[in-house]
């Protein structure tokens, strides 16, 4: 049984996770209302697009709440309950969002190589999120891998 402590401490994890994507949905639509769609980023860099944004948290800070959701995904997969699959769409888009958003971070955003790598994990989560749509496991799990090869090569190459 969950005691109030724990369960006080999950709620503001919780809330906390929901006010970063939120708050990143809005630094992403106003990205999007300012550049009007009108320019597609593949090989160029964010900042020739036009596209960079200064973040109101520290990155690492925001990349700790999606890895709170990112490394639990595996384990929601192995029960293969519908409410998981949906639950893992939900996270999916949220993780291909922060991508999203980390590929346009001001300090970072002239970088090639890392708007390369999180463009790559964005088509992964976007991937992970299309497959828990389908309760599509065995595809969720090699985008997962996907994704993580993503996180792991930013991490050996950009992390303070």
């Amino acid at each position: 049984m969950e005691t109030r402590h724990s369960l006080v401490r999950r709620m503001k994890k919780q809330m906390s996770a929901a006010i970063v994507l939120s708050v990143l949905v809005l630094c992403g639509a106003s990205l999007v209302l300012r550049d009007g769609g009108r320019k597609a980023v593949g090989a160029e860099t964010q900042a020739e697009a036009g596209g960079c944004y200064e973040p109101v948290a520290p990155l690492s800070n925001v990349m700790e709440v999606m890895n709170d959701i990112f490394y639990k995904m595996p384990d929601r997969v192995k029960s293969a309950q519908p409410k998981d699959f949906k639950a893992l769409k939900r996270e999916s888009f949220f993780v291909a969002e922060i991508a999203n958003l980390a590929g346009r971070v001001k300090d970072r955003c002239s970088n090639k190589e890392w708007v390369e790598i999180a463009t790559q994990m964005k088509t992964a989560a976007l991937g992970m999120a299309e497959a828990a749509g389908k309760s599509d496991g065995d595809g969720f799990k090699k985008l997962y891998d996907k994704a993580k090869e993503s996180c792991s090569s930013c991490h050996d190459k950009f992390r303070d």
